[in-house]
């Protein structure tokens, strides 16, 4: 045979090498590979012989003898003849892998009976959506009913579209990064009306008729000027005595009339480190003269609409 016709059949079958391998790496089309299995008479776990680049048209086959090495690529094994002893040339420029690719824990030399361990690092573009949260805004309404609630708007959400970049190495991803946030569409606050207005309403308590703004539900205990931290005056400088009221300012406004039911008219007007939330102490000027056992109990705020009911507190600046 002589050395052209050597050269060309060389050429033929280093071009289906290069089909098998890039086939199996998933480059080029199963069908390729396919086609090129059955001309060449060959099967993928056959050892792979493939020259390096084309030059003036034609392959050059490198100088010096072929060795054979291991490349491991998503859980297989091809043994490849290479022609060169660094990693980096064998792969971009006998098999034409591009910089996606890389050797990892692999040695930079090539000697017969290395191991190339293969992967591919890609990165994509992901584009997800996510919602953004509508805010409720409460607006007090002097026109509605106290503690009345009126929907004036409809909150909607929005919406942000997210993108990322992705990097997959082997079709696993490994990093995720946020590149830009752009929201498409923007969230619309919900308006609730909340009432203010004072309406008067009409109970019958203790056989009398009251006239009252607000019930409430408390828990109600008493004392008088010998617990512990009091005095015989108030936090608003009235003396202690019957009807005087301890409260949370921030549920019972100070110098707020009520009734209690079993104890008679009484004001806001002391507090007490001990008196949270809904509970209120009924003052006595003689706890031991008092009739009150503590318990939960409704309570009538009333205020202007009983404007008869009034008290003639004791100041400490009388004295």
């Amino acid at each position: 045979m002589n050395r052209r016709l050597f050269e060309t059949l060389l050429i033929i079958f280093v071009i289906l090498q290069i089909l098998i391998v890039k086939a199996n790496i998933g480059l080029v089309e199963a069908s390729s590979c396919e086609s090129a299995y059955n001309f060449a008479g060959i099967f993928p776990q056959d050892v792979s012989f493939t020259p390096n680049m084309l030059k003036d048209g034609l392959f050059k086959v490198p100088d010096g003898l072929p060795f054979l090495v291991y490349l491991h690529y998503q859980n297989k094994v091809y043994p490849v003849l290479s022609f060169f002893k660094d990693v980096n040339v064998f792969l971009r420029t006998q098999l034409g892998l591009d910089k996606t690719f890389f050797a990892k824990n692999s040695n930079k030399q090539l000697y017969a009976g290395s191991h190339i361990y293969l992967h591919r690092r890609l990165q994509k573009i992901q584009i997800s959506y996510e919602k953004i949260k509508f805010r409720t805004t409460i607006k007090a309404d002097s026109s509605l009913p106290l503690d009345t609630r009126k929907k004036v708007r409809k909150g909607k959400e929005g919406r942000v579209k997210v993108i990322k970049l992705v990097e997959y190495v082997d079709n696993k991803p490994v990093s995720s990064k946020v590149i830009d946030r752009i929201v498409e569409i923007e969230p619309v606050d919900e308006i609730i009306a909340l009432g203010t207005k004072k309406v008067c309403k009409t109970a019958n308590v203790d056989g009398k008729e009251i006239r009252y703004w607000k019930k409430l539900r408390v828990w109600a205990t008493s004392y008088d000027h010998t617990c512990a931290g009091c005095s015989h005056w108030t936090a608003t400088g009235k003396y202690l005595t019957d009807g005087i009221i301890a409260v949370d300012p921030r549920v019972i406004d100070l110098h707020t009339t009520m009734y209690v039911p079993g104890y008679g008219f009484g004001q806001a007007e002391d507090t007490g480190g001990a008196i949270k939330g809904n509970h209120i102490d009924l003052g006595f000027e003689d706890l031991n003269k008092g009739t009150w056992s503590a318990r939960w109990v409704d309570i009538y705020l009333i205020d202007h609409c009983m404007p008869e009911v009034k008290f003639n507190w004791r100041t400490k600046w009388d004295r």
